[in-house]
């Protein structure tokens, strides 16, 4: 029998929570967090798009917390979906229930076919698990996120979007939305569709702060 949404939901951002305390005595420990292999970038928007500023990008020293653009709703379930992708050919895979598209280019693939899985995270949060965990890519994928189908739609208010990389979902607070981030990612905002480039799986999400 499936668990109450509120009992899993819950259970879930406990061990957030125990992840935000270990986050926070890590950053009492630096005066810096961000890696040496970050730089400073500043996202390239087209014409009326969102500024994010001059933005700290790249791989974190320690978990920093994030508010990621929501849903409408919350999420009940999960949406989970499967890709046979070929490293001849390439891909392009698709979540139109959540606006998502990943476009996998031939030869990024490091093996001659995988089965790549997605999954929507259930909760607030605009965020995805992308598996197998812990893939290299020989090429970046394109993440493309339709924010029409999310609560930036008619949200003028809004100064900042971007993206975010985290390890394990259990870095997702499902109730609130916040997220624990390893990594900060730029990001194109073009109309209503925000692109970001990814080398690596596991999770991904898009941020507002």
């Amino acid at each position: 029998m499936r668990a109450p949404l509120r009992s899993v939901l819950g259970r879930r951002a406990t061990a957030w929570c125990g992840l935000v305390a270990v986050a926070t005595l890590a950053a009492c420990n630096t005066d810096r967090a961000v890696g040496p292999s970050a730089d400073r970038t500043t996202a390239t928007l087209a014409p009326g798009g969102v500024a994010n500023g001059d933005v700290i990008t790249g791989p974190l020293t320690t978990l920093i917390s994030k508010t990621a653009l929501t849903w409408p709703t919350s999420r009940r379930d999960a949406l989970v979906r499967s890709f046979t992708v070929r490293q001849d050919s390439g891909s392009t895979l698709e979540l139109p229930e959540v606006g998502l598209v990943v476009q996998v280019p031939k030869g990024a693939i490091p093996t001659a076919q995988m089965t790549i899985t997605i999954t929507a995270l259930p909760g607030l949060a605009v965020a995805y698990s992308f598996e197998p965990h812990g893939t290299v890519f020989r090429k970046p994928l394109i993440v493309q996120q339709n924010l029409a189908l999310t609560s930036w739609a008619g949200n003028t208010g809004l100064s900042f979007i971007g993206a975010g990389y985290f390890a394990n979902d259990n870095q997702v607070n499902p109730l609130t939305g916040t997220v624990l981030l390893n990594e900060l990612l730029p990001a194109n905002l073009i109309g209503t569709r925000l692109r970001f480039a990814i080398q690596h799986f596991s999770g991904y999400m898009v941020s507002t702060d």
